[in-house]
Parts: C-alpha cells; structure tokens; sequence
C-alpha cells in the first residue's frame, strides 16, 4: 500500500500543471545575500515554475506593467522610473546609501566622501544608453551641469565591477557593492538613497503564490536588516 501510494503522488505530482512565475532581479538582490534564500523558498514549493530575468539593462517596472514579468525585485528611484500607483504595488525592502564605486588604490578611495564634482575627471562606468542606471546617473549628474571626462558603458553589472576593481574608472552604487564586488565604497555627499523594492500590478497583488512570496521577503530581510 505504502509502494502504491508513493507511486500514486508521483504520477499526480509529475501530471500537475505547475503554476509559473516570471521575476525580474537586480543586481542588489545578489549584493545583499538574498539570492541563496530565494533560490531556496522555490524549493520548497515544486508546484511553481520559477524563471529569473537578470539583465541589466531591463526595465523591470515597465516589463511588470506590459505583463512580461509577474514581479521584480529591484531599484526603484522615487520620481524616476514612472510606476503609476494606480497600476503597480511596490514595496521598499532595502534602503542603502549611494556611493562612489572605485578601486582599492584609486585616489577617491582614500578620501572620507565624495562628491559628483569630485567624480568628473575620472572615467564613469555605467549601464547601456537609456537603461535605468544611466537615466539615474544622467539626473544625479545632470543636476549640476557635470560632463564627464568619459564614459564606458555595459549591459553587464559584472563587467562594469570588474572594470571598476581594475581602476579603469568608477561608478555610483550601493555600499553592498563594496564587499560583493571586492571595490571600495566612498559615501557620495550630499548624500542620497536608493532602494531595494518588490513590486507587481497591483492587480495581481493578491494572487497567492505573490502574496506569500512577498511577505517571505518582508520576513527575510526584516530578519536580516532589523534597522
């Protein structure tokens, strides 16, 4: 009998139509140590059928609203990305301090803060024309008339890190970057914070396998991040 039912809920198991989940990840997901911890909440649910979308250039928030993602845990700049409330539910997981990004040896690194000002004759490194990280970067330096020295860009978070550890120029990120990329993090002044954020239409909000994921993540990093 015991034979007959393990094969019975193998065959149910294995016939059931899963219930998938398309989630969008920014790279602050990986800076903060979520990323083993989500892997593992999906684990522990075989009946979702979970793909990630990680590109850097992605507009996350646009994807949700056309329907090309069911969620995304990213960046949301207030005032940037354009997220109509009425639409979309968002909610901040992670506040973090924006720095400049630099070598271990570059002169910045050994200055207490830095300004955008004090950024200008370097080499700025940062994402694909128009992405996220760029129209960012254009409004914190835009602000200030600023022109770069020059400017790299990559659609690869990876590559623009690599880049800055080797001194081939700096960028502006979060202080989790330092200690995940193995760069130095210098505050930027004035100071400014950028955010970790879940967010799904809003009319999908209450469907259960978004709902419980989000309140998951609410859990984890309220665990991890208790200030």
């Amino acid at each position: 009998m015991l034979e007959d039912w393990s094969r019975f809920k193998e065959e149910v198991i294995s016939g059931t139509e899963h219930k998938k989940l398309k989630i969008g990840l920014g790279a602050r997901v990986y800076s903060n140590r979520l990323f083993p911890r989500i892997v593992g909440y999906f684990e522990k649910h075989p009946e979702l059928e979970v793909t990630f979308y990680t590109e850097a250039g992605l507009d996350a928030y646009a994807a949700i609203k056309d329907g090309s993602l069911d969620m995304a845990l990213d960046r949301m700049p207030e005032n940037e990305i354009g997220m109509e409330k009425c639409v979309c539910f968002a909610k901040e997981l992670i506040r973090e301090k924006q720095c400049v990004l630099t070598a271990p040896d570059h002169p910045l690194s050994k200055k207490g803060k830095a300004s955008i000002l004090d950024c200008r004759e370097y080499t700025m490194l940062t994402g694909l024309e128009h992405s996220v990280e760029d129209r960012l970067l254009r409004k914190t330096y835009g602000e200030q008339n600023i022109t770069w020295k020059r400017v790299i860009r990559s659609d690869s978070i990876d590559t623009v890190m690599k880049m800055v550890k080797s001194g081939s120029g700096i960028a502006i990120g979060p202080q989790s970057f330092a200690e995940y990329y193995g760069v130095t993090a210098v505050p930027l002044v004035p100071a400014r914070q950028d955010s970790l954020y879940f967010a799904c239409l809003k009319s999908k909000k209450k469907e259960p396998e978004i709902r419980e994921f989000q309140r998951y993540l609410t859990t984890l990093v309220s665990s991890a991040c208790p200030d």
